[in-house]
């Protein structure tokens, strides 16, 4: 578990790698979580190649504060059985967060990606972008909602996957979602395979 409490003000950048190179079977269940205060920044950069044979249960958690800026870049390139969770809340108004990430499974993998951004606030902008590339017998799950609450007007959520099949044999299922309680806002969802 990890928990980072971002001053008013402060930037941070933090590269995060997670490697596991031998052929045991190991089950990692992580959780995350961040609070971005007032004018704060984060830059985050999560890049994970375990082996084969690893589970890997990842829950990151954001909190982001007035006039705070979050980005979320995520690499998946290892584990057999991988789900990453990442929750952001808009706290306050005039938030702003990017997640990126990118996934590459090959042979039996399986990844799954699950986003909620929680617009509760007027004048946050979110993006994502998820893209998957698969192969061998692999298959992947994106599932992205944006949550766009009641008084949370001048909203801007946009949201991206794409994924490219190199094998007959792969899947993926894209699941994009917006839920908006609220008039004011521009928001977007796209798929593609």
């Amino acid at each position: 578990r990890i928990h980072i409490n971002i001053d008013s003000g402060s930037e941070i950048e933090i590269w995060k790698t997670e490697s596991g190179i031998d052929n045991n079977s190991h089950f990692i269940n992580s959780v995350t979580e961040v609070i971005v205060h007032e004018n704060a920044s984060l830059k985050w950069t999560n890049a994970q190649e375990f082996n084969s044979q690893t589970g890997h249960i990842y829950s990151f958690n954001i909190s982001i504060k007035k006039d705070a800026y979050a980005k979320y870049n995520s690499f998946e390139f290892g584990g057999g059985f991988v789900r990453n969770d990442i929750h952001t809340h808009f706290d306050a108004s005039n938030g702003d967060c990017e997640i990126n990430n990118l996934f590459i499974p090959n042979g039996k993998q399986h990844i799954d990606i699950s986003t909620m951004m929680h617009h509760k606030n007027p004048l946050c902008s979110s993006r994502q972008l998820v893209k998957g590339i698969l192969g061998g017998n692999s298959t992947a799950v994106f599932r992205g909602l944006a949550n766009v609450y009641k008084e949370a007007g001048k909203t801007n959520a946009q949201q991206n996957n794409k994924n490219l099949i190199l094998s007959p044999s792969a899947r993926v299922n894209s699941i994009p979602q917006l839920e908006i309680y609220e008039d004011d806002v521009k928001c977007s969802h796209g798929s593609t395979t």
